[in-house]
């Protein structure tokens, strides 16, 4: 006869705390299927991973982030700083305190994921409202062409 695992038990250890397993980001499909997601740089992505690799659960809006710490992912200061301008553009990230480099006071920016609730209040999702820019097709274009060849007579 098998034991479970002390690791798969919802009891409590000498503690008194839960025994619990390695922390993961859960990404859901209506996610990565979304405009906003699609449309994403590969830097933008490896910092919104990133940024939600901090988050534990309880400190959505406070989770610090600045463009030096993107070295971590592989990116420069300026890829990242890029990166976070386009997570903010398209809806992934809202700037909740900015950075401030004072004498006294060196922080970096605090920032809100929109697919995650904070202690206060439900997931805005913003970047379900993103929509992208539509391309003139070649059938918009084609006409106007020909109508500017037969007024010039070429």
């Amino acid at each position: 006869m098998s034991r479970k695992s002390k690791a798969h038990t919802k009891r409590p250890n000498a503690t008194g705390r839960n025994v619990t397993g390695p922390r993961f980001i859960q990404i859901e499909h209506f996610l990565m299927n979304c405009d906003a997601y699609t449309s994403l740089s590969g830097n933008a992505v490896k910092v919104l991973l990133a940024v939600w690799k901090r988050h534990n659960g309880s400190n959505n809006g406070q989770i610090s982030f600045g463009a030096r710490e993107g070295t971590a992912v592989g990116l420069s200061k300026d890829q990242t700083a890029r990166a976070l301008n386009e997570l903010m553009q398209k809806g992934f990230l809202v700037c909740t305190r900015d950075a401030s480099f004072g004498t006294n006071d060196r922080k970096a920016r605090e920032w809100r994921l929109t697919m995650e609730r904070t202690e206060s209040a439900a997931a805005t999702k913003d970047f379900l409202r993103y929509k992208m820019p539509q391309k003139p097709s070649a059938k918009n274009i084609l006409p106007d062409w020909r109508a500017d060849a037969v007024e010039n007579k070429i």
